[in-house]
């Protein structure tokens, strides 16, 4: 729609100018623009409407009243095709209260009220839920000495089986929007709340101005209208109260999964500090036999070292091979001396190699042990334990 067609339709319909900054301005508005408190001098009263809390939900009403014909003009935009027949099926069944102009945003409010209720229902069943994967969902029953069944209470003593298994990142995201829409259905009640008041004394001046023939009428109009925004009002500050409630309960949602974590980051830093602790033991053991090891090899070396060259000269000169008082035409030293150092050589190979073969196996479990958690196996326990709940006081 242009601004001229706008306008030509406002002053048809005595609709206020101001319309157009409203819209602008976005924000959710109630505006009395000629105060129905004061007598209009040609009897048209203008009033603007404006829901802008979401662009899905956002609607604007610009309304006018003739209250010599009880006439009401309006100009609404912004509604979707199922809440225009909404609108239009509760005009026709409230027929008999439109002869005061409050009736049209009583009914666009209504639809309002209606949906909070829808939405509060659903964030409390969303809440329910994540209390009972947190093991922490609390049933009150008024004939019962605990506020919770027997099956739950077990839960809360001991703490839930599989408390280990949640997903943290997937419940704090889901905390975080259910905290979101409860907010938004708080504002939504606390902007409405004060439009039902401005409605109801508008009604009312409204009766006072009329003339005394249709005063009676009136009365019964407004009484009416004053019972279904009682109606409304109290919906409103029940949705208000119990998203207040439900907003203190996601709130100790979040302080329990912050513990939570606190408790698993706290058992795997004592489980690790358990296995360095453990490999610290094993380490000082390892050092403690390679310095006892050393100081026997050390001491081995030692008396190798000085009796060897003696014992290995002896050994070999005391052998037949050689004769050191030979007989006419006998040698000092035997033919068969080759054969001393071939199984010589033969028997030092032998040996060196089952040794490097020994080393090699033994050496290949010492990298096994401190690879895996088999080395730890009996000292440290690899499986972090967590997830200690809080058990409130289920005494009435």
């Amino acid at each position: 729609m242009s601004q001229s067609q706008f306008l030509s339709i406002a002053n048809e319909f005595s609709l206020p100018i101001s319309y157009l900054r409203m819209i602008q301005d976005s924000s959710t508005v109630f505006v009395d623009v000629q105060n129905a408190s004061e007598r209009s001098q040609d009897g048209v009263y203008a009033f603007m409407m404006q829901n802008g809390f979401t662009t899905a939900c956002k609607f604007s009403v610009a309304l006018s009243y003739n209250c010599h014909r009880h006439l009401t003009s309006a100009l609404i935009h912004g509604l979707s095709a199922s809440e225009i027949s909404t609108l239009i099926m509760k005009i026709a069944e409230n027929r008999d209260l439109i002869a005061l102009p409050m009736m049209l945003l009583s009914l666009l409010l209504d639809t309002r009220v209606a949906a909070g209720n829808i939405r509060v229902a659903d964030c409390h069943s969303e809440i329910i839920r994540i209390e009972t994967q947190t093991g922490l969902r609390t049933v009150w029953h008024l004939d019962k000495r605990y506020c919770s069944d027997r099956d739950q209470y077990k839960n809360q003593e001991h703490g839930p089986s599989r408390l280990d298994s949640l997903d943290f990142d997937d419940l704090t995201g889901k905390l975080t929007s259910l905290s979101s829409k409860l907010a938004f259905c708080e504002y939504t009640c606390e902007v409405h709340l004060p439009m039902l008041d401005s409605f109801d004394r508008i009604n009312e001046q409204f009766v006072e101005i009329s003339s005394p023939e249709e005063r009676s009428d009136m009365s019964a109009v407004e009484a009416r209208l004053r019972t279904e925004n009682g109606f409304m009002r109290s919906s409103l500050r029940g949705i208000l109260f119990r998203a207040q409630y439900l907003s203190k309960r996601a709130q100790a949602q979040v302080q329990t999964i912050y513990s939570l974590i606190a408790q698993k980051d706290n058992a795997l830093s004592m489980r690790d500090n358990a296995s360095l602790k453990a490999i610290s033991e094993d380490q000082r053991r390892i050092a403690l036999a390679a310095t006892k090891d050393s100081a026997a090899m050390g001491v081995i070396a030692a008396i190798t070292t000085v009796f060897l060259p003696a014992t290995f000269t002896a050994t070999f000169f005391s052998t037949t091979f050689f004769n050191f008082q030979p007989a006419n035409g006998e040698h000092m030293v035997s033919g068969w001396l080759w054969l001393y150092f071939l199984i010589t050589i033969i028997l030092s190979v032998l040996i060196i190699s089952w040794w490097l073969l020994i080393s090699r196996r033994k050496f290949r479990e010492i990298q096994r042990n401190l690879g895996t958690a088999e080395g730890l196996e009996g000292k440290v326990d690899t499986k972090a334990e967590f997830g200690t709940t809080f058990v409130a006081d289920k005494r009435e």
